[in-house]
């Protein structure tokens, strides 16, 4: 059973819990409440909330380390509901980060093959809220992975590693804060993944940045890599005697960019202004 069945299955019977999957190296959780996905968190992407708001226009670096040091004085508050709570976000906007972090997670995880999965019930209020419905999400990542599969198949995936054009002026380019993210961090050495992990972008919205970038001749990709296709569906094999639950997700560190090195990263791009949020003709 692939992870889309398993998903619809505890979705039709209203679960509420943690689904464990485990693709070998690869690992990740999906919490459900009442038959409604309420997170995703896997072990290969590193994405951050704050990072995101900060790579989308949201919020400041500065109001960011505000934020931060104020949710380590209060634990038990999430990031996003400190800068709520501050005024300098909307919920509306916490939540669409959010959505474009669990669909770029949830299309990750339903490229995995045959993995070992547990789900273990627990209490509703052991989970957070319930969002969207399974196939809400199914349908949506199905969407943005053949999207991200044509972006990929001109920029190369996230090996590649992209270099600004020689001569290129930003001065009058009109950019959207994803795109001025992701060309800020372009220094022909950084890959697309490190990029999307200093960001707080998923990867899917960095290829597509990346990707009009290039289209505006602002960066170039001498070498893409591009990642291996996805193999082709093969019989489930059939069940062991014994089923061991998979080792819990590995906690990854969260490594926010350090905004004096970030302010530096900026003043290479000489002669430049920082861009409006218009999008890339």
């Amino acid at each position: 059973m692939d992870v889309a069945a398993r998903l619809r299955e505890e979705a039709t019977r209203g679960a509420t819990g943690r689904l464990d999957i485990d693709a070998g190296e690869l690992r990740a959780r999906v919490w459900l409440r009442a038959g409604r996905l309420s997170a995703v968190a896997t072990s290969s992407n590193r994405h951050t909330l704050g990072m995101g708001l900060v790579s989308n226009g949201s919020v400041s670096l500065t109001t960011l380390g505000k934020a931060q040091q104020m949710q380590r004085q209060h634990p038990g508050m999430r990031l996003g509901d400190v800068l709520v709570r501050m005024g300098r976000v909307s919920p509306r906007t916490v939540e669409s980060i959010t959505w474009e972090q669990m669909c770029d997670d949830a299309a990750t995880v339903m490229s995995w093959t045959h993995p070992a999965m547990t789900f273990t019930d627990l209490r509703p209020e052991d989970v957070a809220a319930g969002g969207p419905e399974v196939e809400e999400i199914l349908k949506a990542t199905a969407d943005r992975r053949e999207a991200w599969q044509r972006a990929v198949s001109r920029v190369g995936g996230p090996d590649t590693v992209p270099v600004l054009c020689s001569g290129a002026n930003t001065a009058h380019a009109s950019l959207r804060p994803a795109q001025w993210a992701v060309l800020c961090r372009v220094n022909g050495q950084r890959s697309l993944q490190l990029i999307c992990d200093q960001a707080g972008l998923s990867t899917m919205e960095a290829t597509a940045a990346l990707e009009d970038l290039v289209t505006a001749g602002l960066v170039a990709v001498p070498n893409p890599v591009f990642p291996p296709p996805d193999p082709p569906a093969q019989p489930e094999p059939p069940p062991t005697a014994e089923v061991l639950d998979p080792a819990p997700a590995a906690a990854t560190e969260v490594v926010f960019d350090d905004p004096a090195e970030l302010l530096r990263e900026l003043s290479q791009l000489s002669g430049t202004q920082r861009p409006s949020r218009r999008s890339v003709h």
